[in-house]
């Protein structure tokens, strides 16, 4: 089964026939799947994406380091770890997976998460480079994604051109999809299959269309699975209390977060905790599958050109597999586990975090997907740390 059918609307917005997730023409699709995978499967861009959860962590507890400081008063200004403000953290969660998913797609920054800063503190960070400056508009704004994405697959094509053949290239991936089957690819041996579709270079629309896809799965998605986790633990303490005692067992309390993939994925119950929280309200509502061709399903016939609404709530009631399984299984599933068990530990790890209204509801809204709209959080150093 494909996901779904071919729609004008996808033909106008650019998407029909391309990337991964609404492609209706199932060679394209295993295509560039096939090199989607290998763009961001790879340890090089796993070991990447930990570094920049590293780096991206701190620099997001930073800002909240100098906002808390910021207020304050004179009298306590000298222990500059006994502040504590109120965030919406579905804000921050999302500025702050735009950030990592750019980086980790083009292998360029940007800077969503400083532009947020500024709008609230009177300490402004500076950045002369207009598309740093223009980071806020960058990620809000669809269309204006949409160029950008054209400027940066033509930037990296340039530079790759220019560099010589050998050289040590990024892992992001934009590079791997644009070395893809050319002489600057050393995996190119390996990217034949049985129906040798996989043995020309991508053109310039599927790299569009790949980082498009890895944009939009990227970012809303993680972001709002990391706002809903942190809603339902602040109404469950012993669930809190048992994942931070699971974190500091491997992380131990007064000493610096070298966050890793081999000590994150010993994080059990802190994943546990992530996918219970995924089944409870789950950001991707509509399963759909669409047959081209009449078949036989549950005892019944069915006429080509029919599209299934998948109920997630029935059947299993009680079990839950978030990223899917089988040929469609989610690509971006270790990366979204690295993303997410990375801010369970440093947040809960490091600080006290509870919900502002605990009697207030999630503030959802319902599209495409289940979008946290705002969480408004109470954060503050954890006093034995200090």
């Amino acid at each position: 089964m494909i996901r779904l059918p071919h729609s004008e609307g996808y033909e106008e917005y650019g998407m029909a026939g391309r990337g991964i997730i609404v492609n209706h023409d199932i060679k394209s699709w295993r295509y560039n799947r096939h090199f989607f995978n290998k763009a961001i499967l790879t340890p090089s861009f796993n070991n990447k994406a930990v570094k920049w959860t590293n780096i991206m962590i701190q620099e997001l507890e930073g800002y909240w380091k100098s906002l808390g400081n910021l207020n304050l008063s004179k009298d306590n200004l000298k222990n500059e770890n006994d502040w504590q403000i109120e965030i919406d953290m579905a804000e921050w969660a999302q500025r702050f997976t735009s950030d990592m998913i750019v980086i980790l797609i083009t292998g360029e920054r940007s800077y969503t998460m400083a532009s947020y800063y500024n709008l609230h503190s009177l300490v402004k960070v500076t950045r002369s480079n207009p598309l740093i400056e223009d980071s806020e508009r960058f990620v809000k704004a669809f269309s204006d994604y949409l160029f950008g994405l054209h400027f940066f697959m033509y930037f990296g094509k340039e530079e790759i051109e220019e560099m010589p053949v050998g050289a040590k290239l990024g892992h992001d991936m934009l590079t791997t999809l644009i070395i893809t089957n050319t002489e600057r690819d050393m995996n190119q041996e390996k990217n034949i299959t049985k129906d040798n579709i996989s043995t020309r270079p991508m053109t310039d629309v599927e790299i569009r269309g790949n980082l498009l896809d890895a944009f939009i799965a990227g970012v809303d998605t993680m972001a709002n699975t990391f706002s809903f986790l942190i809603y339902y633990v602040c109404h469950s303490p012993h669930v809190k209390q048992k994942m931070i005692d699971e974190i500091y067992t491997i992380f131990p309390p007064n000493t610096p977060y070298n966050l890793n993939y081999v000590d994150l994925i010993k994080l059990e119950y802190c994943d546990a905790v992530m996918n219970e929280a995924s089944r409870i309200i789950s950001v991707a509502i509509d399963v759909a599958r669409y047959i081209p061709n009449s078949c036989e399903l549950a005892g019944y016939r069915w006429e080509a050109g029919t599209t299934f609404h998948m109920n997630i709530n029935v059947g299993n009631k009680f079990s839950f597999i978030p990223f899917g399984g089988g040929l469609r299984v989610c690509p971006g599933r270790k990366l979204a586990m690295i993303e997410l068990i990375s801010l369970v530990v440093v947040i809960f790890g490091k600080y006290d975090i509870e919900l502002v209204d605990m009697n207030a509801p999630p503030k959802t809204k319902s599209g495409a997907i289940i979008i946290c709209e705002e969480l408004p959080v109470r954060i503050r150093p954890r006093k034995y740390l200090l």
